[in-house]
């Protein structure tokens, strides 16, 4: 989708000081002029965008600039430069999410799954922020540190918890009152 720029004061006037549609030139003869200045007799003035190419003002700068650059003035201005518009980062976008169910799937599986999710994030963490420092793209940088981050403390939550579950049952199956318990228990709910 593309905006047009706001109309200027004059635009509207045939022949008016910014009128794409009739530029005088510097001189004042009355002749055409091209975006990039007076033309020589002979030589023919680049073609123009239809619908008038006038970028959106911008800190006060006026004037005629030329014709629409390829992909249009918003992705001009959007500072975008280096590495392709197009291509994205879906490796850091992964693994945040990665890493975010990580660590709340970590304290629903007692841990598995903070592992099991958290190394694939700080891989693909690492990845993104590969691709970014690289310039094969300029997007979600943030995303892919997000994704390492998160991704390091799913595993370590995950490891954590696997430690103490296997920390607990040993402590639990070595303590002979804790067995004697459990037998007991389980007798109570065989009698009726």
């Amino acid at each position: 989708m593309t905006t047009q720029p706001p109309e200027r004061e004059g635009a509207s006037e045939p022949g008016g000081p910014q009128s794409p549609a009739s530029p005088r030139s510097p001189a004042g003869d009355g002749g055409p002029q091209s975006p990039t200045g007076p033309q020589p007799p002979g030589q023919a003035a680049p073609p123009q965008s239809p619908g008038g190419s006038h970028p959106p003002a911008s800190g006060g700068a006026s004037g005629y600039s030329g014709p629409v650059p390829p992909g249009g003035w918003e992705e001009q201005q959007s500072g975008h430069h280096g590495g392709t518009a197009g291509e994205g980062n879906t490796p850091a976008i992964v693994a945040l999410v990665l890493g975010i169910l990580g660590i709340l799937g970590a304290f629903v599986t007692v841990g598995v799954l903070g592992v099991l999710l958290g190394i694939p994030a700080i891989v693909l963490g690492v990845m993104g922020r590969r691709k970014v420092k690289r310039g094969r793209t300029m997007q979600h940088g943030g995303l892919a540190m997000g994704g390492l981050v998160t991704g390091i403390i799913s595993t370590v939550l995950g490891v954590i918890l696997i430690a103490l579950l296997v920390v607990g049952i040993a402590f639990l199956s070595s303590n002979p009152g804790f067995q004697e318990d459990i037998e007991r228990q389980q007798r109570e709910l065989q009698e009726p």
